[in-house]
C-alpha cells in the first residue's frame, strides 16, 4: 500500500512539472507573440501616418505654388506665399529626416525589423519655389503601392502592410505577402 502511493505522488508530481514546463513554454510563446506583433503594428501605423502627413503637405504645397502663380495680378502677396511654401519644405525634409532616425532606432532593436524607407524624393526648386516631394520611381507605380514588413523571432511571426487604397493609405495585418 506505501509503495502504490509513494508511486501515485511521483506521478502527481511529474504530472504537475509537466504541466508548469509547457504552461510556461506557453506564456513565453504568447510573450514574443505580443512584442513582435506591438513592434510591426507601432511601426506600420507610424509609416502610414508618415505617408498621409507628406500627402498633405504636397496638396499645400501645389496650392501654394498655384496661389504664387494667381498672385502675380497682386505682387504684395508673393512673399509671404513663398514663406509659407518654404515653411511647407522645411517641414517636408524634417519628416523625411525623422523618418531616418526612426529607421536607425528600429534597426537597433532588429528584433522588431526594419520598417520600410519612405519612397518620395526632393526636387531641386524652380522658379516658383520649392516643389512637392515626388514618387521614387524606384519604388514601382504609385497606384498599386504596397509597403510591408514581417519580422520574425524563433517560431512566432508578425506581418503587415501598408497600401493606397483609393488615394488614402491603409494600414492591416496580413497573413502572407
Amino acid at each position: 500500500m506505501i509503495w502504490f502511493l509513494g508511486s501515485l505522488i511521483g506521478i502527481i508530481a511529474t504530472l504537475q512539472l509537466g504541466i508548469y514546463s509547457l504552461e510556461n513554454i506557453w506564456i513565453t510563446s504568447l510573450q514574443r507573440q505580443w512584442r513582435l506583433d506591438r513592434c510591426t503594428g507601432e511601426s506600420m501605423i507610424e509609416f502610414k501616418n508618415k505617408m498621409s502627413a507628406i500627402e498633405r503637405s504636397n496638396t499645400e504645397m501645389r496650392v501654394l505654388r498655384a496661389a504664387i502663380v494667381a498672385s502675380t495680378l497682386q505682387p504684395e502677396l508673393i512673399p509671404a506665399l513663398k514663406a509659407s511654401l518654404q515653411a511647407e519644405f522645411v517641414l517636408q525634409e524634417a519628416r523625411l529626416m525623422e523618418w531616418k532616425v526612426r529607421q536607425g532606432v528600429y534597426f537597433a532593436r532588429p528584433s522588431c525589423g526594419l520598417p520600410p524607407s519612405l519612397p518620395w524624393q526632393t526636387l531641386p526648386p524652380d522658379l516658383i519655389g520649392a516643389q512637392p516631394l515626388t514618387w521614387s520611381l524606384e519604388a514601382g507605380e504609385r497606384t498599386h503601392a504596397k509597403f510591408k514588413i514581417s519580422v520574425q523571432e524563433k517560431n512566432r511571426k508578425s506581418q503587415a502592410q501598408v497600401a493606397l487604397v483609393q488615394g488614402q493609405w491603409h494600414a492591416r495585418w496580413t497573413d502572407s505577402f
